[in-house]
């Protein structure tokens, strides 16, 4: 008896011994902690992808991936991942979801990943952040957070109205002159993303006037003429921003037009004078060197330029809008 009783109660010392390591071994695995690992965009354009919005400042649907790992010793309980977007710092849209409890991920073993939808998003040009969040607590009283965001995403106009765009030639001066401009018939519309160039390319579609005159002494004359395509061809006839949102240019390419022909008539003398004059390309010439500025929040893109031609000078004169929400 008294051997089995030792031998019993060496055995109950060892099942007590193994708990005490069981214990000891769950708490020094640790409590749960999960992360955000990644936040992923789908089902947009480009590369980086980016966003474009219509007459209305909304943008298509896409898709934002969430990935979640729980990097601590123990099964989690269940926790919330929320997914907020925002344009200098200001939410355009938000959502969360609850996720069930998950276990330590191993290693080399695949995050759990959590879909949001984005639809009907209304936002601005410039730059959008998604920034994912997931909570959860370790014990009765604590809780704990995670975030990460993508990289911001480039947001932009679908299209560019022309409220006025024009290259005037020696402008009220003696002799030839010529106003090849567009004023409200001309619009730019989102083509594609130049990755080599990393410029937003739209092309240019509608209608572009000629006004040729000749003025010297009494003798005048004058001629008009439109030409619309859609769109205009050519590189030439691009309206290009940069990927950062910092700077632009645009034109539309005429001077292949056939010119204007006409005879200004000088009254009394009984004869005129015949004269041809072609069309000016519109470009966004300013007078110094490297593109026009903007910044990634502008909806409004206008500036002027000049130089001297062996006709006079040469004025370069536009403002673009663009097409969104009370524009």
């Amino acid at each position: 008896m008294r051997g089995r009783l030792c031998r019993c109660v060496l055995a109950g010392s060892g099942a007590i011994l193994a708990l005490g390591l069981s214990a000891a071994a769950a708490a020094a695995a640790g409590p749960p902690e999960l992360a955000v690992t990644k936040v992923t965009l789908a089902d947009l354009p480009g590369r980086p992808p980016y966003i474009t919005l219509d007459e209305s400042s909304r943008a298509s649907g896409f898709v934002v991936w969430v990935s979640i790992r729980n990097t601590g010793g123990s099964r989690s309980g269940k926790s919330v991942v929320a997914l907020k977007l925002e344009e200098k710092d200001k939410q355009k849209w938000f959502d969360d979801k609850f996720i069930d409890p998950m276990p330590p991920t191993p290693r080399r073993g695949k995050p759990k990943l959590v879909k949001f939808v984005v639809d009907n998003l209304e936002a601005d040009p410039g730059f959008l952040t998604a920034t994912a969040t997931v909570k959860w607590v370790t014990n009765a009283t604590h809780q704990k957070t995670d975030s990460d965001s993508a990289k911001p995403i480039a947001v932009i106009a679908r299209d560019w109205n022309v409220s006025y765009f024009h290259t005037k030639v020696n402008e009220n001066g003696v002799g030839p002159s010529t106003d090849t401009y567009a004023e409200g018939k001309l619009m730019y519309r989102f083509s594609r993303l130049d990755q080599s160039a990393q410029e937003f390319v739209y092309k240019a579609y509608g209608q572009v006037t000629n006004v040729a005159s000749y003025s010297a002494g009494t003798c005048t004359g004058r001629a008009t003429a439109n030409k619309t395509q859609n769109p205009w061809p050519g590189a030439g006839s691009e309206l290009r921003i940069s990927s950062k949102l910092t700077s632009y240019s645009a034109g539309v390419q005429t001077k292949s037009q056939p010119p204007l022909m006409f005879t200004a008539m000088c009254p009394g003398t009984g004869f005129g004078i015949p004269v041809q004059l072609g069309w000016e390309d519109l470009t966004t010439f300013t007078g110094s060197n490297g593109a026009p500025s903007m910044t990634p929040d502008k909806t409004t893109l206008t500036d002027q330029g000049s130089r001297q031609s062996p006709v006079g000078e040469v004025k370069y004169l536009w403002s673009f809008n663009a097409r969104l929400s009370g524009a």
